[in-house]
């Protein structure tokens, strides 16, 4: 169970989730706020009209309850009286802080030297160790312990361990943005600039684990260049943890730094070197079609080109034909796979020449130009070494190279007519993606594999592999893969008996991805996913309207790779009807055999022969039925004990009965 508190101004985006509930924390009222001023008041007994204008000033936060109490003690003289303390005149009237910042103030005012320590201690920030504290003001340990020692007592701070290990915290949030805000522009500045150089200088192990803590010092003490250095060095460190919005914060830090900056080619710099880590980022949170990564790519390469930047011109192409291609535009991700080849006449890096012939084919298997497709992975996974290029997604993408290679050539292998090259491929993938060193590698293999299986109609399969890319998908919020894998999960459910629930989860995952007005990226496939529940759940209408939609979304988009199997289901639906249509499949039939033809898929073709010649051969036509098949199925050389072809061999042999 996780429990979360927030203020009325900040909206949670898991609001609405079945399985959150919502707890509205009212303010205290006046029973509470007294216990709480007795609690305070650490035994002191205080005057009604005191009490009563305790309350009012507070309004029932607790912070402010306590914060006035306390300053009301701090400014009266105590005398004791049967064993207790009051208030010297009960009557006297005391100066309530208006407000809780005046009461913060007022309560730093009184600690004298002390005073000092709480501001510097503030430039630091919410906590505080003794030696970082010690390394910037000037005084002796002893002194500085007995400085802490009293902000323990009045309350400012909390202690952890002892000096010189001792940590400290300020006992809330306000507390030290009120001792911050009392310290002058000039020497607030001074502090942060001490404070950062402190830490690069002393505390290397912090400077290597928490570099934007030197960034936003180095960013208040207006030292722009070294807050940069910081801010990309945090960013970097959080894509490589796929802390995906982290990283975006700490690039739109550093941008704000570089709007301020005089134009020209150092400026192009840094923004360039920055864009080439938002892009993928972008990617990884909103899916590889996300607008704000086209926007940033688009500008990433006006600047490479503005700098002559032949590298970076080709991360930013490859963004922007990432984005094209997965929306399902492969009208303008054609042309850009033609200009990153067109730059590698210019340069034989191996990092493009890999990339190239990633995102070459995985054009061609979206297409449906099988051939083309494996001859491009071969290409990508005879150039990918892990050691050299198992890093690229932070720039690429947010994905590895060498596994959507795999997972694609997985896929156009089984197109070809291959299962069980194609199943080697893709356990190569899954065992790829457990060693890059993105988490992402597990999500996308596990994606890739799980579609594979559902393809080959082997829920046990998908099953085996689908948890763990679901699991690291929802740890890390990654779009492209979190709402597939949730509709591979329902069809994995739904054919395993659970049809009701599976097409529930199935449906749910679709409207989401649906929802997402540029998520097209292999749309038409998981669109047919659900037809086939649907199908197996007995609504053949919906079914049918399902494959209707995934043949209009491939159409318009140029993704043709899941056609032929689209048009097959879609026969077998109308065959499935309570009156079967059998002109109409056979019409689909034929469809999908031309399709799978073109495409020189041989699976897609077997599954369509198989079921036009059982077809013609309940209406008698069995010699047409044997010479449909029987051709086909001799062509496979592998893949014998796959289910398909167990069934092109039973019905052969009945049809030579």
């Amino acid at each position: 169970m996780v429990i979360a508190n927030f203020r009325p101004e900040f909206t949670p985006p898991w609001l609405g989730m079945g399985n959150v509930t919502l707890l509205t924390l009212n303010q205290l009222g006046r029973r509470e706020v007294n216990e709480l001023i007795d609690k305070a008041a650490g035994g002191v007994t205080l005057p009604e009209p005191v009490i009563d204008q305790i309350v009012a000033k507070a309004q029932g936060v607790p912070l402010f309850v306590e914060e006035i109490t306390r300053s009301v003690l701090a400014a009266a003289m105590l005398e004791e009286r049967d064993g207790q303390h009051h208030l010297e005149d009960a009557g006297a009237s005391f100066i309530i802080p208006a407000t809780l910042q005046d009461s913060l103030v007022a309560r730093l005012d009184r600690l004298g030297p002390a005073k000092d320590v709480a501001l510097t201690a503030a430039i630091i920030g919410q906590e505080f160790s003794f030696e970082l504290v010690g390394a910037i003001v000037s005084l002796e340990p002893a002194l500085l312990a007995e400085a802490l020692e009293q902000l323990v007592r009045s309350n400012i701070v909390t202690q952890r361990g002892e000096p010189p290990k001792a940590i400290y915290n300020f006992t809330h949030a306000l507390v030290r943005d009120a001792a911050y805000q009392t310290v002058l522009k000039s020497r607030k500045r001074d502090l942060h600039r001490r404070v950062a150089q402190t830490l690069e200088s002393q505390f290397p192990d912090l400077a290597r684990t928490e570099p934007e803590v030197l960034a936003h010092h180095y960013t208040e003490a207006e030292a722009v260049d070294r807050a940069l250095d910081f801010w990309r060095i945090a960013a970097e460190r959080a894509t490589a943890s796929l802390a995906h919005a982290e990283a975006i914060g700490h690039i739109r830090m550093a941008l704000t730094l570089i709007s301020a900056l005089p134009e020209g080619p150092a400026r192009d710099e840094r923004e360039l070197a920055l864009l080439t880590l938002m892009g993928p980022a972008h990617m990884a949170l909103e899916g590889w079609d996300s607008p704000t990564a086209h926007t940033t790519y688009d500008r990433a390469r006006m600047l490479a080109g503005r700098l002559g930047r032949i590298g970076d011109i080709f991360r930013s192409l490859w963004g922007l034909w990432m984005g094209a291609h997965s929306a399902g535009q492969h009208a303008q991700a054609g042309p850009l796979v033609d200009e990153m080849y067109q730059l590698l006449e210019k340069t034989e890096e191996p990092e493009y020449v890999v990339q190239a012939h990633h995102a070459a084919g995985s054009q061609m298997h979206a297409e449906g130009k099988l051939l083309r497709a494996k001859y491009y992975t071969d290409q990508c996974l005879s150039a990918y070494r892990i050691d050299t290029h198992g890093n690229l997604a932070m720039t690429y993408g947010a994905h590895d190279p060498g596994c959507c290679s795999l997972g694609m050539q997985a896929s156009t292998l089984l197109m070809l007519g291959y299962p069980d090259q194609a199943h080697e491929a893709s356990l190569k993938a899954l065992s790829l993606g457990r060693r890059v060193n993105f988490q992402t590698g597990i999500a996308h293999t596990s994606r890739y594999r799980a579609c594979l299986c559902i393809m080959l109609n082997e829920p046990g399969l998908a099953a085996e592999s689908i948890s763990e890319g679901v699991k690291v998908s929802e740890r890390f919020n990654l779009g492209p893969y979190l709402q597939p894998l949730a509709l591979c999960d329902g069809w994995i459910c739904a054919f395993n008996g659970n049809i009701g629930e599976g097409l529930r989860r199935s449906e749910q995952a679709l409207a989401v991805i649906r929802a997402t007005p540029t998520a097209k990226y292999q749309l038409p496939m998981l669109t047919a996913f659900v037809g086939q529940i649907r199908m197996a759940a007995g609504d053949i209408e919906g079914a049918l309207t399902l494959f209707a939609d995934a043949l209009h979304l491939a159409s318009g988009n140029g993704e043709l790779f899941y056609v032929a199997e689209i048009l097959r289901l879609t026969a077998q639906a109308w065959l499935a009807q309570p009156a079967p249509d059998n002109s109409q499949a056979e019409r689909y039939l034929l469809e999908a055999l031309d399709a799978s033809r073109r495409q020189e898929a041989k699976f897609w073709e077997l599954r369509a022969a198989s079921a036009l010649a059982r077809l013609w051969s309940n209406e008698g036509r069995q010699t047409e039925a044997l010479s449909l098949l029987a051709p086909l199925y001799g062509w496979f050389t592998e893949g014998l004990d796959t289910r398909d072809l167990k069934e092109a061999k039973a019905l052969l042999d009945e049809l030579h009965a």
